[in-house]
């Protein structure tokens, strides 16, 4: 029965995790900022598209230098951005960064935060699962429970450290 609870509560709490976990990423973030500014440029050519059937040829040019200097405004943000890529700092929570409950600068750091993440999950449900059977704490049991308890933390460990790693290589 208590294999089962936690066998069903398992999936829902690293669903949560993860969820928490599901900040914007960097690319995501590029393709949001780089999507707005495409709006943006579309909303000045249709403007000055709509304007030329409306406007004499003196209005014209006015409309013309105010989607030109528009436009040049925006050219400075994105050559900006593209020479300053946006990093995602660790949050201020010590216990955010410890279980880098925040979102990575570069996809590939997924790899091991998600081995970190399911050694974590591991080794919560086998101190659970020692809790609650009696078998688990008898005898010749209990250490080979412990043993694999501290491989899955130190594993964990491991995975945490190249994760941060991989997120701090330039």
């Amino acid at each position: 029965m208590p294999d089962t609870i936690i066998g069903a509560i398992a999936p829902a709490v690293t669903a949560f995790v993860l969820a928490k976990i599901g900040e914007i990423s960097a690319d995501q973030r590029r393709s949001k900022f780089l999507q707005q500014h495409q709006a943006r440029i579309g909303f000045w050519q249709t403007w000055v598209q709509a304007q030329t059937l409306v406007c004499t040829a003196e209005q014209l040019e006015s409309v013309k230098e105010t989607a030109r200097l528009q436009l040049d405004a925006i050219q400075l943000e994105m050559s900006a951005f593209a020479q300053a890529l946006l990093r995602i700092d660790p949050p201020a929570s010590r216990i955010r960064r410890w279980l880098l409950l925040y979102g990575v600068n570069r996809p590939m750091v997924w790899l091991p935060r998600i081995a970190f993440y399911l050694f974590l999950t591991y080794a919560g449900l086998l101190v659970a699962q020692v809790i609650i059977d009696s078998n688990l704490r008898s005898g010749l049991m209990f250490p080979v429970a412990l043993s694999v308890l501290v491989l899955v933390l130190f594993l964990g460990l491991w995975s945490r450290t190249t994760a941060i790693r991989m997120e701090n290589r330039t």
